[in-house]
């Protein structure tokens, strides 16, 4: 609910907005001209062509990597890749992506729910749930109100743990409640965050 899609979104219209000479929607911007915008953003499953989801993903990234090969001059903007593969295959496969357009200095924007990165870049999170505004219990249509969707920098973790103010907020569950799904579906994600093992590492 953090509006990420839309975030890119935006920022791939600003782009296009400036280089064609209109004003963008902000109060001040620095961007620089690109030759392309190359995004992947959408689920671009193909059932047509045989293609899975992380498959048509992979093409998508594939062409921003080649591109890179011969242009730094690309704006890249990416929507949580390799989400619809396992964790850790996706989370090596998110670090090696950003080490690459680091490498070939490729400006980019990458959204990821994943966490643990190892690659050094510049790191945001939005807010998410203003919990201490919150006097009533939400509801659908109210829950809106509540959420803060400015963007925080996370400060580089030390000894890989981040301190507990650059912590994502954890909020899935409490959403989900808000949103009136089945209440004994989520007690049970939540017998499974805690339950002994996972409290032991």
């Amino acid at each position: 609910m953090a509006g990420k899609t839309v975030l890119l979104k935006t920022v791939a219209l600003s782009q296009y907005l400036f280089q064609y000479g209109f004003f963008v929607p902000a109060r001040k911007a620095v961007i620089v001209p690109v030759d392309r915008i190359m995004t992947s953003l959408e689920d671009e499953q193909s059932e047509l062509k045989g293609l899975s989801s992380f498959a048509a993903e992979m093409l998508k990234i594939n062409g921003i990597i080649q591109a890179s090969r011969t242009s730094n001059r690309i704006l890249a903007l990416i929507d949580e890749p390799a989400r619809t593969t396992n964790p850790q295959e996706g989370l090596a496969l998110v670090n090696a992506l950003i080490d690459m357009l680091s490498q070939q200095k490729v400006k980019s924007l990458i959204t990821t729910h994943y966490s643990g990165f190892d690659t050094k870049c510049r790191r945001l999170r939005v807010a998410g749930l203003r919990t201490d505004e919150i006097h009533a219990k939400p509801t659908i249509e109210t829950i809106n109100d509540y959420m803060d969707y400015s963007l925080l920098e996370i400060q580089p973790a030390k000894n890989g743990q981040e301190s507990d103010e650059d912590e994502v907020p954890h909020e899935a569950l409490r959403i989900a409640a808000i949103l009136e799904v089945d209440e004994a579906l989520l007690e049970r994600a939540k017998w499974y965050l805690l339950k002994p093992d996972k409290q032991q590492h």
